[in-house]
């Protein structure tokens, strides 16, 4: 196998990041740059320029990128969306693979492998989360619950019922006791949706640009919340 380059686009959070790896011949991977956006807003505006400076700091041109990696949700209405459109645009131009990665999934793959369940959550609004359970199989992660949007205290209370299980997720989305990895922040989601993607790409799991579409759990809430 030739030197494969993938890049991965995540803004679940709500801020842009991206980062892109290398895998060579013999298997080996190379992270060769990860950057997120200074500010946690107007991911649309941010996912571009975050792109161009990328393959500034990994010296690579367009046409070295083997494949375009996502993640397409849960998490920000805008953020997801704004990651998904320019992935698409991106794959579609280049003509190159397209790949979608859960975002839950992508904060899971920082959990340490193990035989205990992991939660992965993310914060939603009016005090809700994002979550998804996963355990380890064979060396990936196997998804045993599906993404969906618990109250908050709901959620920390089926966590805390379960003493082995463990979450990953940013810092105030469950009780210190049980968080086991925090995840987040800055470019690490957008890293593992570049493992993961390459991981999918290299067995075939690609999406056509044209039918890609956001993964949400719930319906966008516009406006103020009923009854403010």
């Amino acid at each position: 196998m030739a030197r494969e380059t993938v890049i991965g686009l995540d803004a679940s959070s709500g801020g842009a990041a991206v980062a892109a790896l290398t895998v060579g011949a013999n298997g080996s991977v190379l992270m060769l740059a990860a950057r997120a956006a200074s500010e946690p807003a107007r991911p649309a505006a941010q996912l571009v320029p975050l792109l161009q400076r990328i393959l500034e700091d990994a010296d690579l041109k367009w046409d070295r990128l083997s494949a375009v990696a996502v993640a397409v949700g849960p998490g920000s209405y805008a953020g997801v969306r704004s990651a998904v459109v320019t992935a698409k645009s991106l794959a579609y131009a280049l003509g190159r693979p397209l790949v979608a990665v859960g975002s839950l999934e992508a904060m899971a793959f920082w959990a340490e492998s193990g035989t205990n369940p992991v939660w992965a959550a993310l914060p939603a609004r009016r005090d809700r989360v994002y979550a998804a359970k996963y355990r380890w199989d064979d060396g990936g992660l196997v998804c045993t619950q599906e993404a969906s949007l618990w109250p908050r205290a709901v959620f920390w209370q089926a966590v805390l019922a379960s003493p082995r299980c463990r979450v990953v997720g940013p810092p105030d989305v469950a009780p210190p006791t049980v968080l086991a990895q925090t995840v987040g922040d800055g470019a690490q989601v957008a890293v593992a949706v570049a493992h993961l993607g390459f991981r999918r790409w290299s067995t075939g799991l690609c999406t056509d640009p044209m039918r890609l579409v956001p993964t949400y759990v719930s319906l966008p809430e516009i406006g103020p919340p009923s009854g403010s």
